[in-house]
């Protein structure tokens, strides 16, 4: 049995949750829903399930044109976010990324954060709608064992921008609007701009191989694809019984060995997954997050199988 062949049988039972949980909720199109962060990976899918839906929206981001370029963490935000008109809803997805989670810019994005945080909380606030935010599951800290992470267990952030996504979780609680906080675990796509241990890979495996992974490839992360996330988005903003956090991600975490491996089988150019030979610093993590609290309450579970979108990463150039 090969690789792809394992993981597709690990799958079959995620394909049976779809079938006992899914439902239709969706979104009333009287007023437009605002995105924020529209032009960014999660925020662009988002826009486009909205609008495939049938819902109108309105996208605002720093690098949009027009009116909907607004820079959230300027001192204008807030009076251009005025001038927006009626508003149904929020989906949050506007964030600031650090390089490295520590240091003076790591400092200086959970500050960023913090003023986009406080400007959409202030407009949700005064126009009494309900906000969905993009939070992270950053927010536990590190985990090294298999158990699985449920969302009302312990968090321990680590750095300050998981810090920083916690915090904004309790502001936007305190709202009183039934806001959720979605704590997304490694969503990716081809519209990532950002070089990942998948793009890598990616990479990688096209040029023929090796596909490289640290240490001994035990690291296990949890991938969920940015469409999955953004239906997750708008189930959560129709789900109007629903508040407090949500983890989103596949439920099905993938060793870094077993990845590269998986990338050398669907590039098929006789390639192979060897051994950097470095340590890798965080071969104890694991990311076992239960996704069935979004299954139960938002009638979402992960649609996008990852081999599925590790073949689309591989045959895009």
């Amino acid at each position: 049995m090969g690789t792809s062949d394992r993981f597709r049988v690990r799958h079959r039972h995620g394909h049976r949750l779809a079938e006992e949980f899914r439902t239709s909720a969706g979104v009333s199109p009287a007023a437009p829903v605002l995105v924020t962060g529209a032009t960014g990976l999660v925020g662009s899918a988002v826009v486009r399930e909205l609008q495939h839906s049938g819902q109108r929206v309105i996208g605002v981001s720093r690098r949009a044109s027009g009116e909907a370029r607004i820079d959230l963490v300027s001192r204008e935000a807030e009076s251009d976010l005025a001038k927006l008109g009626e508003i149904g809803g929020v989906i949050h997805c506007a964030a600031v990324f650090p390089a490295v989670d520590s240091g003076d810019g790591a400092e200086a994005c959970r500050l960023a954060n913090a003023t986009m945080d406080a400007h959409v909380a202030r407009l949700a606030q005064e126009r009494l709608c309900r906000v969905v935010m993009c939070s992270s599951a950053s927010v536990y800290g590190p985990h090294s064992t298999d158990d699985e992470v449920e969302e009302f267990g312990p968090t321990s952030p680590e750095g300050p921008y998981a810090r920083g996504k916690l915090e904004s979780e309790l502001l936007f609680t305190g709202l009183g609007s039934g806001s959720v906080s979605l704590r997304i675990t490694s969503p990716y796509g081809l519209d990532m701009t950002k070089r990942t241990v998948l793009t890598i890979f990616a990479e990688q495996a096209r040029a023929g191989g090796p596909v490289i992974y640290f240490g001994n490839g035990t690291r296990t992360q949890d991938f969920v694809h940015v469409a999955d996330v953004a239906r997750a988005c708008v189930s959560a903003l129709g789900s109007e019984s629903a508040s407090g956090p949500f983890n989103i991600g596949s439920g099905r975490p993938i060793g870094m060995r077993e990845l590269a491996e998986l990338f050398v089988e669907e590039a098929g150019l006789g390639g192979f997954a060897r051994a950097s030979g470095t340590p890798d610093p965080q071969e104890h993590q694991r990311a076992n997050y239960s996704i069935r609290r979004a299954a139960e309450v938002l009638g979402w579970v992960p649609t996008i199988d990852l081999l599925t979108g590790l073949r689309s990463l591989v045959r895009s150039s």
